[in-house]
């Protein structure tokens, strides 16, 4: 429904409705005709031009069940659901990571960052960010650790970079298919 209100007769058709709601006092003004005469006109002109031997409450009874079709039919699509949809979990760069599919605006699926989470593949815990305690070289480095069983798992230097690559290996496995044999391997 929303590109009806951008495809362009629709667009100048509402905008001539709006010319003529704010010429129509100016020019009854002008002309000293009373405003409601030339409302009455303007409708009766409308009213002439719709009705051609069909009745209004037809047309607009084929409008709605139109609408109510392609609601429909945007609906069911929108509940597609792509066979990669299953893959939400999988060994990256040394680390299991677990994900959210979410459906963009023009149809097509992303990793969903906020949920793009790395667990411990020892006990499925969530792994946190701390400081590399053990690197005094470089002391802006950090791990990903388990506090649960105090492991480590990677070190690295700009957790952002990480989250980035990973997105982009999950995204590259689905175009590849390669997710088809990492979730072969689960079942």
């Amino acid at each position: 429904m929303k590109n009806f209100f951008k495809h362009p007769i629709t667009a100048s058709v509402i905008s001539s409705f709006i010319i003529l709601a704010i010429i129509t006092p100016f020019v009854s003004y002008v002309k000293s005709i009373p405003l409601i005469e030339s409302i009455k006109v303007i409708w009766e002109v409308i009213l002439s031009v719709l009705n051609f031997g069909v009745p209004i409450w037809i047309i607009i009874c084929f409008f709605v069940v139109f609408w109510i079709i392609v609601k429909v039919l945007n609906s069911k699509s929108s509940t597609e659901i792509h066979p990669f949809n299953s893959y939400k979990e999988d060994i990256i760069e040394g680390v299991k990571w677990e994900w959210e599919w979410i459906k963009m605006y023009d149809g097509s699926y992303d990793v969903n960052k906020n949920t793009l989470v790395p667990t411990c593949k020892k006990c499925k815990g969530l792994l946190i960010l701390k400081p590399d305690s053990g690197d005094y070289y470089y002391s802006d480095r950090q791990v990903l650790y388990c506090e649960h069983c105090d492991s480590k798992h990677k070190t690295l230097q700009d957790p952002e970079e990480l989250i980035n690559k990973v997105k982009r290996e999950i995204i590259r496995k689905v175009r590849s298919g390669e997710w088809k044999l990492i979730e072969d391997i689960k079942r």
